[in-house]
């Protein structure tokens, strides 16, 4: 077997074109070693007749050593018999396996290697270790839910970063002006998105632009309508501060009347009571005289209450009129208050409206500018692959490279871990796991069969 001068492929012929990159074998024999993935140029993905280990054990017959096939790696020549063992071991040198991609990985991964990785152990015997094999199970399913999540983020992350070095790359090429092979439409491609991505950037900042003019005018309205509605506050609340004052007033007239009311109805049951004792044939002429001086005297001052009381009446009736007058007053200074707030509360709500509108707009713009930037990124990307595909001899690109085929191979790897812990999820005998739960409900029922038997014979 040897490897291709050109794509360090291994290929069975050893001349004529090589199969994968078409390049003419040099019919050298195939090396020790295989460079590694980070070397400079890339190693294409191989074809799947070529995904193997780096090492292959083989047993075969002691016998002479043969000819050696082309096709065939070379073998170590055979030990000569006399040991009676029969067999000897030949370590063969193959082709390093390469990274995949796609649907490779599940191809890449047997089921043996899933199943050490999963860790739920060998199949059980027997229902006790049935039951410890579900416990088993739970834990480890509980476990590898945590690795798969931590796996998703790893490979996610390892994409982006193997996206912005290939995008990063194709940049610095087209600074380069490196426009060789395939590149220079990549190239073109890239540039035509990155203007549609500025276009839609222009778009936003006019977007922005136009709804921060709209808004300055909204709050300059709102700031003269507050303003002017501030001496109407004013003028209400000295109205309703003048309006409070009369009705205090008033409410001391009617506490005078009913005062004035209350001293007359006391003593016109004095005079009752005088007059009565007067005319009562029990009383002696002296006390009838004094009675009569008493009554009189309370006459008097019946008569001093009943002007006293019209006098506060007079002085109730009179708040009246002032205070409807200020009632009046406040209810058109409210009135005017009124239109002002509602001036102001149609500003306001015009703002909102207006925030809505934007936040609506601007985030469909944004989903634009999101999605083109991605396909700018992609487009750069491409132009990043293709570069190292076509690996042309620049020295200043060669720690972006590097970089890329580093960001290659960790991508490659969290995703290939990201497929191996999603399938160890169901790893796990299945009809272990559904004998474990039978055995459990059986035995509980078993259980509970025992303590109502042992309850009806104690009782």
């Amino acid at each position: 077997m040897i490897y291709c001068p050109h794509c360090r492929r291994p290929a069975a012929q050893r001349s004529g074109p090589c199969p994968h990159c078409g390049g003419e074998l040099s019919g050298a024999p195939a090396p020790n070693t295989v460079p590694e993935a980070e070397a400079v140029p890339p190693i294409p993905q191989p074809d799947p007749q070529h995904s193997v280990g780096e090492g292959q054990i083989a047993l075969q017959q002691t016998s002479p050593p043969a000819a050696p096939q082309p096709a065939e790696p070379p073998r170590a020549p055979a030990q000569p018999k006399g040991d009676g063992s029969g067999l000897q071991l030949e370590v063969v040198e193959m082709p390093r396996a390469q990274p995949l991609t796609g649907d490779a990985y599940s191809a890449a991964i047997d089921e043996f290697e899933v199943r050490e990785f999963a860790g739920f152990g060998p199949p059980p015997s027997g229902p006790v270790g049935t039951v410890r094999y579900w416990l088993a199970v739970r834990r480890r399913t509980r476990a590898l839910a945590q690795e798969l999540e931590q796996a998703q983020i790893a490979s996610g992350s390892a994409e982006r970063t193997l996206l912005t070095n290939r995008a990063e790359l194709g940049r610095r090429a087209a600074a380069l002006k490196l426009e060789g092979g395939a590149i220079k439409p990549l190239i073109a491609k890239a540039l035509t998105a990155q203007g549609e991505l500025k276009g839609i950037e222009r778009e936003q900042l006019s977007l922005q632009n136009e709804h921060s003019t709209a808004l300055e005018a909204l709050r300059a309205r709102l700031v003269e309508a507050t303003a002017a509605a501030e001496p109407v506050h004013r003028e209400a609340a000295l109205a309703q501060k003048a309006l409070d004052k009369k009705l205090t007033d008033q409410r001391r007239s009617q506490a005078k009347v009913k005062r004035s009311e209350i001293e007359l109805r006391n003593l016109d049951s004095q005079v009752q009571r005088c007059k009565a004792l007067i005319g009562d044939p029990k009383t002696s002429p002296d006390r009838q005289q004094q009675l009569l001086a008493d009554s009189m005297a309370l006459d008097e001052k019946r008569a001093a209450l009943l002007t006293q009381l019209e006098n506060n009446q007079s002085e109730l009736a009179g708040h009246d009129v002032p205070i409807a007058e200020a009632q009046e007053t406040v209810a058109k200074i409210a009135q005017r208050l009124a239109e002002k707030t509602r001036m102001i509360d149609g500003i306001e709500a015009e703002r909102k409206k207006l925030e809505a509108v934007h936040q609506d707009r601007s985030l469909k713009v944004s989903q634009q500018v999101d999605g083109e930037f991605q396909k700018v990124e992609k487009a750069w990307a491409q132009v990043g692959q293709q570069l190292i595909a076509e690996n042309p001899s620049v020295p200043e690109l060669d720690d972006l490279r590097n970089q890329v085929l580093a960001a290659r191979k960790r991508a490659h790897e969290t995703k290939r871990q990201l497929e191996l812990t999603t399938r160890a999820q169901g790893a796990f005998d299945k009809s272990a796991v559904a004998r474990a739960k039978q055995l459990l409900i059986g035995g509980s029922a078993l259980l509970l069969g025992l303590i109502v038997a042992a309850l009806y014979l104690l009782s």
